[in-house]
């Protein structure tokens, strides 16, 4: 067994860190007084959080409650009208029949939930461990409790960790949103921004052996998003050892396992120790040994790698058989919450024996290619959030069922001629990868395994067949049971549709330069399949029968088709099959734009686009360009939003981008439709506390326009001293952002103006307000500690409101000095090297409001 002492110590300011943000987990709280407080309600409705209140406002408080634990009662109490409202969770302890729950002391003779088959050693139906049950639940911590369910006396032992939400005094949990003013578990503000901040690291030093740490583990895994399961080294050997600290991320590197003992300096806080992969960014890994682990002034020894009790072994078996031959599936243990995997093995190997940290795991098997012994699926839990306690036997048995059958379509025998492009694939009702289905060469019969359960099949095809219809993805059976192995045939739904393609009732013109594309859209759904293009005048095509869009897209700019990108031509189309003409209605729209009466400039150099927005895709089609002399453009008859992007920045032409200026404009009618635009100059000074910003083309920030409504634009750098423009009508207001140099204020300020109106020429200086700040940097209230490229460590500032980061400096040079703007920062800490510095990559060392005296 591994001892860790602890002896001296590390921090500055870290009284102040959760007060900066992200202190505390979300979720729903699981307790308190069901009453709630008597000063709820009173300002309900505000959008703040105050003293015994939950939620607010009313629509983000819970309308229900479920845990997904059947050994539960769920209770709402409170009311949403109150912003009291909150969740609470009653554990059932009287034996009933069918209520799914099978509480402690009851049987099977007087409970018909409980299995009779608890103790067998094997996990059956209904069960979430046998022989290996854990006796009591352990908190992640205060703002996450675990809720308990079941017994391992009747095999069905849960637990699952709740999120704590509401800002509740003395539940040890200062929940997201929450701050001292109604969470009495919320440390205080920040320091204030006085012109002498400096920083003091006090030092603590963490010591231990990781010679033996890696030995006995399993193999790393890392599940990826679409399943497929990474192998992260076998053992564990060369891993990363970490303490990973709970309040901020930050990481403190230990060591690699078994390379032996270690003794490096660390920042107070409450850490997790973990195994770190370091590969590629596809192949990390993350296991979590031991968490909550307190370091602080009274650690004197922690055991962080005490696993020899927690030795997991038995049995793997698919279809309690044992697997023969080459197989890529397995048996993995993914924590809940987490996700940090330990694989078991591989499903042909016997047995197996791994240490394995206490904690709730899914059961959860996993094939990376067909071996046609295992099941197909590629990522599938078997059993859900079981409780591992220290050790214990516990055999697996994958469940397996083989399916076969024929493929039709309209029950009709299909030929497949290996050209045919579509895909069917059974979808888990619990979750999961879905199952590929391949078919057999050219005979339209498949084969495959699968972990039983309850599927719908999927099917889809894009590319267009005359042996199989086209579909986007479609569920073509539901609810589809596999127990054992059998036989299941699939039949393809399908229908012919044909017709003319016309525009106003024309035949579409047979160039390719005045071409569209006719697609069908799933009704409610986001994806397409192509019928025809309109240069053919006419289609035919097999297709999956349902309600569909019919949407059109232009392909290229034509002279008699209309050009939009994406338009609906009519929703909800009930395609059944048979005839099927589409006309595709068309305007032509002509016209001049006009800047303020008169012509736009006739310069590239001074350039914006017009287009029209399509409200019901959200499409946006180009009509023209202003330095033009007119514009020309043909579109499907509908209402449409005019937009105004300035192609080039000008001293001439409004600087707006991505603008409406006319809303609900109706083009249903060929017509010559003049678009004017409107604009205002806008012009001011650019000052620094009331004096000039440096001129240094090296020392400059931005002085920013935010419209309301559209696209922010930057006015002017601040080394120019003034900004004259000219924009569209509306309300906007001027913001600042740091860029380079150490003689302008670091940050951003989003809002300097204030919210003001252009509807006429308008003149608005912007005075940019600073304050300097500095400080040294102590270790244990002493100048940097052996400072040099040896020893040494990297300070930044960090605009909590932007997420911004500015250096501050190196603690080998002792001190900083900075210029920033208003607002509440964070310093960050990052280890640069050496023995005697802090290890932490990236600590959180407090906060400072700076705010400018008046």
């Amino acid at each position: 067994m591994k001892k860790l002492s602890l002896i001296s110590a590390l921090l500055v300011l870290m009284t102040l860190l959760n007060a900066c943000g992200d202190d505390g987990k979300g979720g729903a709280d699981a307790g308190g007084d069901a009453g709630g407080d008597a000063s709820a309600g009173a300002t309900c409705g505000d959008g703040v959080l105050d003293p015994g209140e939950t939620c607010d406002p009313a629509d983000t408080c819970p309308s229900g409650c479920d845990d997904s634990l059947s050994c539960t009662q769920d209770h709402l109490v409170g009311s949403p009208e109150r912003c009291d409202a909150r969740c609470e969770y009653v554990l059932i302890t009287a034996c009933a029949d069918d209520d799914g729950c099978c509480p402690t002391g009851c049987t099977p003779a007087g409970d018909n939930d409980c299995s009779a088959d608890c103790g067998d050693g094997e996990i059956g139906p209904g069960e979430t461990c046998d022989g290996a049950c854990a006796t009591a639940c352990e908190a992640l911590d205060a703002c996450a409790p675990a809720i308990p369910g079941g017994s391992a006396a009747t095999c069905d032992a849960v637990c699952r960790s709740s999120v704590v939400e509401a800002c509740v005094d003395g539940d040890g949990c200062c929940a997201p949103g929450c701050n001292n003013d109604n969470d009495d578990d919320c440390i205080g503000g920040c320091d204030g921004g006085g012109p002498d901040l400096s920083i003091n690291i006090e030092t603590r030093r963490v010591s231990g052996d990781l010679t033996q740490v890696w030995a006995g583990f399993g193999t790393l895994t890392a599940l990826r998003n679409d399943g497929e399961t990474l192998s992260l080294g076998s053992g564990l050997e060369g891993a990363r050892v970490v303490l990973i600290d709970r309040a901020s991320g930050d990481r403190v590197a230990l060591g690699e396992s078994g390379s032996g003992a270690f003794d490096v300096p660390v920042a107070e806080g409450t850490y997790d120790l973990a195994l770190e992969h370091t590969g590629n960014a596809s192949e990390s890994g993350l296991l979590i040994l031991e968490s909550g682990i307190s370091v602080d002034a009274s650690t004197e020894e922690l055991d962080m790698f005490a696993f020899e009790s927690q030795l997991l072994s038995g049995s793997i078996t698919v279809g309690g058989e044992s697997v023969n031959g080459n197989t890529q599936s397995f048996v993995v243990l993914e924590r809940v919450p987490g996700g940090d995997a330990i694989s078991l093995g591989p499903t042909n190997e016997d047995s197996y024996s791994v240490i394995v940290p206490e904690g709730v795991y899914d059961i959860t098997y996993v094939s990376e290619n067909r071996d046609g012994v295992t099941p197909e699926n590629p990522h599938i839990v078997l059993q859900s959030s079981v409780q591992f306690g220290p050790g214990g036997t516990l055999d697996i048995n994958v469940p397996s069922a083989s399916i076969n059958g024929n493929l039709t379509i309209s029950g009709e025998s299909l030929s497949l001629d290996g050209y045919n492009d579509f895909e069917l694939r059974l979808r888990p009702e619990n979750g999961g990868s879905e199952v590929l289905i391949e078919l057999q060469g050219n005979d339209a019969t498949y084969k495959t395994i699968v972990v039983p359960g309850v599927y719908d099949l999927i099917y889809e095809s894009t590319s267009v067949s005359s042996s199989v219809p086209l579909a986007p993805p479609t569920v073509i059976m539901e609810d589809v049971h596999i127990t054992n192995d059998g036989t299941l045939h699939i039949d393809i739904p399908s229908v012919d549709i044909a017709g003319d393609f016309t525009v106003n009732g024309e035949p579409t013109p047979k160039t390719v330069y005045d071409d569209g594309f006719i697609l069908l859209r799933r009704a409610g759904g986001d994806e397409t399949i192509l019928i025809g293009r309109t240069r053919e005048q006419a289609y035919f095509a097999s297709v999956v029968p349902g309600t569909y869009d019919l949407i059109y897209r232009s392909d290229d700019r034509g002279i008699r088709m209309p050009h939009n990108t994406e338009v609906v031509l009519e929703n909800a189309v009930d395609v059944s099959g048979g005839t099927l003409d589409i006309d595709i209605p068309a305007v032509e729209i002509t016209g001049d734009f006009r800047l303020n009466g008169h012509p736009f400039p006739g310069s590239p150099f001074d350039r914006a686009i017009i287009s029209v927005l399509d409200r019901n895709t959200g499409s946006l089609t180009p009509i023209g360009k202003t330095n033009e002399p007119g514009y020309w453009t043909v579109l499907v008859p509908g209402e449409y939003d005019l937009v105004y992007s300035a192609d080039n920045v000008s001293v001439v032409i409004p600087i707006n981008t991505s603008t409406v200026i006319a809303g609900d404009v109706s083009f249903a009618v060929d017509a010559d439709y003049t678009i004017e635009v409107t604009s205002h100059s806008l012009d001011g000074a650019i000052t620094l506390n009331g004096g000039p910003f440096p001129t240094s083309a090296y020392d400059y920030g931005l002085i920013r326009l935010n419209p309301v409504d559209g696209q922010s634009r930057t006015l002017a750098r601040t080394n120019k001293g003034q900004f004259a423009v000219n924009v569209l009508p509306g309300q906007y207001y001027i913001g600042y952002r740091y860029v380079t140099g150490g003689n302008v204020p670091q940050g951003v300020i989003p809002n300097i103006t204030g919210v003001f109106t252009v509807d006429g020429d308008t003149t608005k200086d912007v005075d940019v307000a600073s304050q300097g700040i500095g400080g040294s940097f102590l270790a244990d209230g002493l100048p940097f500690a052996n400072a040099g490229a040896a020893n040494n460590a990297a300070y930044s500032l960090v605009d909590l409101a932007s997420g911004d980061r500015f250096d501050l400096g190196q603690g080998s040079e002792r001190s900083f000095e900075t210029l920033v703007v208003p607002g509440r920062y964070e310093y960050r800490y990052s280890y640069a090297g050496g023995e005697d510095v802090p290890r932490n990559e990236d600590a959180r060392l407090g906060c400072v409001d700076v705010i400018i005296p008046q």
